[in-house]
């Protein structure tokens, strides 16, 4: 991609913030938004695997966030969604909240409810991004065209490259 600079840079910071626990100061989520086989996925993987240690990271997405799955965002670093339904939506009264790390309510089955203020970072990887038209929905997204797919492409890395690479710059990162 011609803007490949841009989006690698906007993504070290964003894994930066969050591994400092920073993340909802800034009041975004990167949404990959590529067809299949563009490498959203692998990439994610292996930011998990090499940034973070495995308690650090959930996996629970929007729509869920309502739901008896919000604990999970409890403590946390980063949530990672891989395949984001197509034509789900985000529910705006609570998306607001959990990328701003405001105070939520949340409840775990057959136990009370207690509140708790989320500090993940949230990257989503979707085929194609679902309607929105909720203003402080739209400004929080920061989406990254992947507009190449790599589906029988003799240039395309392995799992194992791609992570020495990102091994190389994670102290980067970091720092």
């Amino acid at each position: 991609d011609a803007d490949c600079a841009g989006k690698i840079q906007g993504l070290e910071e964003f894994i930066g913030v969050s591994m400092l626990g920073v993340a909802t100061k800034y009041q975004r989520m990167i949404i990959m938004e590529g067809e299949g086989g563009s490498g959203k996925s692998l990439l994610i993987e292996a930011v998990t695997q090499v940034c973070f240690q495995e308690e650090q990271v959930t996996s629970t997405a929007p729509a869920e966030w309502a739901g008896f799955a919000a604990p999970s965002l409890d403590g946390p670093l980063l949530n990672v969604v891989t395949e984001m339904p197509e034509g789900r939506t985000f529910r705006s009264d609570r998306f607001k909240s959990v990328i701003s790390g405001d105070r939520i309510t949340v409840a775990r089955k057959n136990q009370n409810e207690y509140s708790m203020r989320p500090r993940a970072g949230h990257i989503i990887a979707a085929n194609k991004l679902p309607e929105m038209s909720d203003p402080a929905v739209i400004r929080r997204l920061f989406v990254m065209q992947f507009n190449r797919t790599f589906v029988g492409d003799a240039d395309r890395k392995t799992e194992g490259v791609i992570l020495q690479e990102l091994r190389g710059v994670a102290p980067r990162i970091r720092i």
